[in-house]
């Protein structure tokens, strides 16, 4: 009986060790990949020079409260050091040496990282003291005592950033060493370097231009500089730590108060009672943001009577795309007339359209936008829940190909100029070969996507998930005025409110209340089309109403 239950208990045996071979491994990689992501990315940054001439660049002052002027300054410093009387003690001799510089740097944030080495590169070099770009590590989120994610992975991040530098021996540190963000100038180099001698002499970390709040508790050594050491419960900051200078002989002190679990901010981890923390307020530098320009979106009006040169739909157009995140801009005849095409498209053109100013426009749109390129809507499409992160990229949708979002309708459009003006090139082509009774643009484009001997593709819209579509009537709920079917436009990148969706207000009954004129709705677009958008604002997005058009 024991010799048949041997097997058995032979092959339990190695089930059991395969599962604890199996969980070791698992916690091996779990424990390899916690490794990796505590050191600093290695993946090369691009390289390439990012033109920061077309971005909005704003500053603000680190403080607001009032700061010493240099005179002051020194006054304080020699009443400090006891050398009020010895008129040799001038600021040169106040400056404490500053040995290398930092600045903390995510690699995604490359506009930042440029703006850093192009302000350091200017400023450094005649004050000899060497740069280096920190790469900040991206922290874990369960690592901190507190409940926001993602929070907890930029500050335990900021840490794990701070001991590497501190702990490793891939930077060659000496004497002291500067530490910035990566979005911050220091200015006033020689306010910084004088004011640290406002502090006691056993200083492990100054941190800069702290906004602290008037009611603090923390004790006040003197008008300018703060104790900051008063331990980590009492959570009293903000922003501390983004200008910091460190002595690096005190690294391994540090390093050993801040490498505790649960991970806290970076600025109450330099707040414990053992590191010798101060900060100093005298104003040495501005933060800095970088806003990337709004993606352009166009449209194309040209009036076609002296009447219609005021548009208050394109009115309505340009201020929904701007709410939207775009830079709204208008082309018009005369950038069509800037393509050299201009002349045979109108000579095809005319041929069908002479007396038709309206049509006539609607081909020279293509070719106004083969001189610019990009996204183009009608001026009856509004955004609703355009992906304004796919319109900020440096490649179009579809790398450039011409994409229309309503098929054969020309609503709205991404191409790149050599796909507009191929397209505007097909379509005159297609004119004299058209049997449609009416050889608008429209049809003509649907003939294109029919015919397989030409490369025009209106499927290519529907290969973009999930914001692909165009609404095309206006979602109302039937039978309650003014009510906006929030789940119609879900997954809608914008909503054409052409003629044909203005009548089907009337025709349905949901005309908005203050309608009392008993005007065909398309005689009044804009207001019919600036009420749905605020309704829509105001109760599928929880925003309040766009001041309305007069």
């Amino acid at each position: 009986m024991q010799l048949r239950n041997k097997p058995l208990q032979r092959r339990q045996q190695k089930r059991i060790f395969s599962k604890k071979l199996v969980t070791c491994l698992i916690l091996t990689s779990f424990a390899i990949i916690y490794l990796d992501l505590l050191q600093p990315s290695r993946r090369i940054l691009s390289e390439q020079k990012v033109d920061l001439s077309k971005f909005q660049i704003d500053t603000f002052p680190l403080i607001h409260s009032d700061v010493p002027t240099d005179k002051e300054l020194l006054s304080k410093v020699k009443e400090i050091k006891g050398e009020t009387d010895n008129e040799d003690f001038n600021e040169e001799a106040a400056r404490i040496p500053i040995d290398q510089m930092f600045y903390m740097n995510y690699e995604k944030d490359i506009e930042k990282k440029q703006k850093m080495k192009d302000w350091l590169s200017w400023f450094l070099p005649n004050r000899g003291i060497p740069f280096y770009r920190l790469p900040l590590m991206k922290g874990l989120p369960y690592v901190c005592d507190f409940e926001d994610e993602e929070k907890c992975i930029r500050e335990s991040g900021k840490v794990d950033t701070l001991l590497h530098l501190m702990q490793s021996n891939e930077y060659k540190t000496s004497g002291t060493s500067l530490i910035l963000q990566d979005d911050i100038e220091v200015t006033h180099m020689h306010r910084l370097r004088v004011a640290a001698n406002l502090v006691p002499n056993d200083w492990d970390v100054i941190r800069f231009d702290c906004p602290i709040e008037s009611d603090n508790h923390l004790p006040n050594l003197n008008n300018y500089v703060f104790q900051t050491n008063q331990g980590r419960d009492m959570h009293p900051f903000l922003d501390y730590s983004r200008v910091m200078l460190l002595r690096n002989e005190k690294f391994d002190k540090i390093a050993e108060a801040i490498n505790v679990l649960p991970r806290m901010e970076l600025d109450a981890a330099l707040s414990f009672e053992g590191i010798n923390s101060y900060c100093v307020n005298v104003g040495i530098g501005h933060r800095f943001e970088i806003k990337k320009p709004r993606p352009i979106i166009y449209t194309f009006f040209s009036p076609l009577h002296e009447r219609d040169r005021h548009d208050n739909m394109v009115d309505l157009w340009k201020k929904e795309w701007e709410l939207a995140g775009f830079d709204p801009r208008i082309l018009t005849i005369e950038d069509a007339k800037k393509n050299p095409y201009f002349e045979t498209m109108k000579a095809e053109v005319e041929q069908v359209f002479k007396t038709d100013v309206y049509n006539a426009y609607c081909f020279y749109r293509y070719l106004a936008m083969a001189t610019v390129g990009g996204i183009m809507s009608d001026y009856d499409t509004m955004p609703v829940y355009f992906p304004i992160e796919e319109a900020m990229s440096d490649t179009l949708v579809n790398d450039g190909k011409f994409t229309s979002f309503e098929a054969h309708v020309p609503s709205l459009i991404s191409a790149s100029k050599e796909e507009w003006q191929h397209v505007a090139e097909l379509l005159t082509e297609q004119i004299p070969k058209s049997k449609s009774w009416l050889k608008s643009d429209m049809y003509l484009l649907q003939e294109l996507g029919h015919d397989p001997s030409n490369d025009v593709d209106l499927r290519l819209a529907a290969r973009i998930a999930p914001r692909t579509h165009i609404l095309t009537s206006i979602p109302y709920t039937k039978g309650e005025k003014q009510k906006v079917n929030c789940h119609l436009l879900k997954n809608r990148r914008a909503i054409h409110m052409s003629h044909s969706s203005m009548s089907k207000l009337k025709k349905w009954g949901l005309t908005p209340d203050y309608d009392k004129t008993g005007l065909h709705p398309t005689q009044h677009r804009a207001k019919l089309a600036e009420t749905f958008m605020n309704d829509f604002r105001e109760q599928c997005m929880g925003v309040g109403k766009f001041k309305e058009i007069e």
